[in-house]
């Protein structure tokens, strides 16, 4: 059901995929997948569009080197999943594979970590909370990361429980791009600072707040509450595009991915549909993307991250392991835990879905269940 080698003795191998057709020109030294905290793709949307409240975002958008979907399903509706989603590359079963023991007997072939350093990367880890939140640094460290580095190795100011301020983040990112060697790498980036309780002096960093106020549709409140938290929405796109604009001085060679953890904590003033409530942005970035490299209004799960970065930085023959389709490929229907997708609509999972898509999820999280809780050897009838 999910396109796997049922003659396979191992998961990573029923779901090995080969490269046929590289997407880039010449493969990047440096891959950087930012995983912003509540970062939802409703502020880039047309009826929101004119709140700016992501300009250095949509300057990379209308870029002739980027690429998009038109919106992403987040692997959940929390940060863990998230991450759970890219470190193991499985669909999400309700079960926290960092915290299961198998996470750390076995690695995830399926995972970012691994596919990256299959394809030649140095794996670096950052984090702009502390590692003992949800045992994040041993969890990413035995899943094929090389580095892991949080907000416990800086020096800063401000910050809160959660962590440093994103700027922070990414500075300590900059500076060990600066330093790096000549070694090819791939660094995940999970921000922070969009997250309650919002604390920093977003106006004092250039936040229009009261021009913004005046936009308002509707849809939002106005009230001060609100709009600090709207700032902080401001606030992660200038720390993220202050970043990319650094690096790409630097390193222009380097290829930038932005999604969102999740989308569901903003509240708004009226009902809104599902894809404003809960999808985030999916944006490819840098010298050697193309427009054209993906079809227009494709949608996406963020399980697809994984094979579209191993398609495009691969060379032709490299192989790498996905239990999901690249999003260059025709992949229909797309699933996260309780939401589906095949075009331009979103529907919530339940008894009405078609029952070929019913069976599939259900084969997606009996995977991961299995690969989770008894490892990546497949047993057959008469073993």
């Amino acid at each position: 059901m999910l396109g796997g080698n049922p003659s396979a003795d191992s998961i990573d191998d029923a779901f090995k995929k080969v490269v046929t057709i590289p997407k880039l020109q010449e493969q990047p030294d440096n891959v950087v997948l930012i995983v912003g905290e509540s970062h939802a793709l409703w502020p880039f949307l047309p009826e929101y569009e004119n709140l700016e409240l992501v300009p250095k975002e949509l300057k990379f958008l209308n870029s002739p080197n980027c690429f998009k979907t038109d919106f992403m399903l987040a692997q959940g509706t929390g940060t863990m999943p998230t991450i759970n989603g890219f470190v193991t590359g499985l669909a999400d079963a309700g079960i926290y594979p960092n915290s299961q023991p198998e996470s750390y007997k076995t690695k995830y072939g399926t995972g970012i970590g691994s596919v990256m350093k299959a394809l030649g990367y140095r794996t670096v880890f950052w984090y702009g909370g502390f590692e003992a939140w949800q045992d994040i640094k041993r969890f990413t460290l035995s899943q094929n990361f090389d580095e892991f580095y949080c907000a416990g190795d800086f020096q800063y100011e401000g910050g809160n429980s959660w962590g440093c301020p994103d700027e922070v983040l990414f500075k300590y990112v900059e500076k060990y791009l600066n330093k790096e060697k000549q070694e090819k790498t791939f660094h995940i980036i999970l921000t922070t600072s969009n997250h309650p309780p919002y604390n920093i002096d977003v106006v004092a960093k250039g936040f229009p707040k009261e021009e913004i106020k005046q936009r308002l549709p509707d849809t939002i409140c106005s009230d001060e509450e609100t709009l600090n938290e709207i700032g902080h929405i401001w606030y992660a796109d200038q720390s993220i595009g202050d970043f990319i604009e650094n690096v790409e001085a630097d390193k222009p060679d380097t290829l930038f991915v932005i999604t969102g953890d999740h989308a569901e904590r903003f509240n708004f003033a009226k009902e809104v549909d599902l894809k404003t409530l809960s999808a985030v942005p999916c944006i490819f970035y840098g010298k050697n993307v193309s427009k054209d490299l993906l079809a227009e209004n494709k949608v996406g799960c963020h399980l697809q991250i994984i094979p579209t970065l191993a398609e495009m930085v691969s060379k032709k023959g490299d192989t790498y392991s996905s239990i999901d389709s690249s999003l260059f490929d025709d992949n229909g229907t797309v699933f996260n835990h309780y939401l589906w997708t095949n075009d331009e609509q979103i529907y919530k999972i339940n008894k009405k879905i078609p029952e070929a898509l019913s069976n599939k999820i259900k084969a997606a999280r009996q995977l991961t269940a299995w690969r989770v809780l008894k490892g990546d050897k497949i047993e057959k009838s008469g073993q």
